[in-house]
């Protein structure tokens, strides 16, 4: 029988859902990893931004996007509903912080220039900046404290560690985008808003025209924007979302074809495998034959 991703509404291998919008927790990465013989099964987290900061040790990130190599010291970014999975090698240790992503959404519209143009995981190495990933333990040990006591003004001060912990890193991976790159800025940024609206609204039905009103643009400007930046309409962003979702379903789960249309929100699943066909140019059902992974 295949494994079928495991969608969580909290951490990693535990089924109760977390307290949102302020759910915080930090743990050491050798707790968890050591539980699962130091290997993380490929996951989505729902509405939940990670930050693993890792001090020794190395290992692989596995995504949709395929496999990432990471060497500490480093930091592993992955943005909420993003598919990942880890394999470290034994006795890697640091830290994995888990916030809401509405934290992160908070922070950025408070300070926009700090945004990440991007939904995908990142793997950032710290191997020259020994100073800086210094500082980072520094204020993750703090935030451990922290969230581990219930002092007078625990929130407070929580909410202030986040605050400088992520705007730090988001600084520091913004300053490696090359300059021509950082020009794009006003176009990722509607871009970017376009992807996480998708995520949110998580329905394949929603026309262009909605979702360019929620940025006060017009389709036509999102069509552009999107075959500037990824050479393809926006109607395509929306249908690639969704079919990498799918593919993923098909690949490690047993849900049946309607079922997986009816966890993407489709409301006809013969739709949703004409669409998956136009665009695939195979049927879930032969895709997944053609997939077939070991049990």
């Amino acid at each position: 029988m295949k494994q079928v991703i495991q969608n969580y509404d909290g951490l990693y291998g535990e089924q109760h859902a977390v307290i949102l919008p302020d759910f915080v927790q930090i743990e050491r990465i050798e707790t968890r990893s050591f539980q699962h013989k130091w290997v993380i099964k490929p996951h989505i987290h729902t509405q939940l931004f990670q930050l693993f900061c890792v001090e020794t040790g190395n290992g692989t990130v596995w995504s949709d996007a395929g496999e990432i190599p990471f060497c500490g010291p480093c930091l592993l970014l992955f943005p909420e509903n993003t598919l990942h999975g880890l394999r470290y090698e034994v006795e890697t240790t640091g830290f994995v912080l888990t916030i809401s992503a509405s934290f992160i959404d908070e922070l950025t519209t408070k300070i926009p220039a700090i945004s990440l143009e991007t939904t995908q995981n990142q793997a950032i190495s710290l191997q020259q900046q020994p100073a800086w990933f210094a500082y980072l333990t520094t204020l993750l040990n703090r935030l451990s404290d922290e969230t581990a006591d219930t002092l007078l003004g625990r929130a407070f001060v929580v909410q202030a560690l986040l605050a400088a912990l992520l705007t730090d890193v988001f600084r520091y991976v913004k300053q490696q985008i090359k300059p021509d790159f950082a020009q794009k800025n006003r176009r990722l940024t509607i871009l970017r808003l376009f992807q996480k609206s998708i995520r949110h609204s998580r329905d394949p039905q929603k026309n262009i025209a909605h979702y360019a009103d929620e940025q006060h643009i017009t389709a036509v400007h999102l069509n552009r924007v999107c075959r500037d930046l990824m050479q393809k309409s926006a109607m395509q962003v929306v249908y690639d979302y969704f079919l990498t979702e799918a593919r993923n379903y098909l690949i490690h789960s047993d849900y049946t074809v309607a079922e997986v249309a009816y966890r993407l929100n489709f409301t006809d699943p013969a739709y949703f495998s004409r669409l998956f066909k136009k665009q695939t140019g195979s049927t879930p059902k032969a895709f997944r034959q053609a997939n077939q992974v070991g049990c």
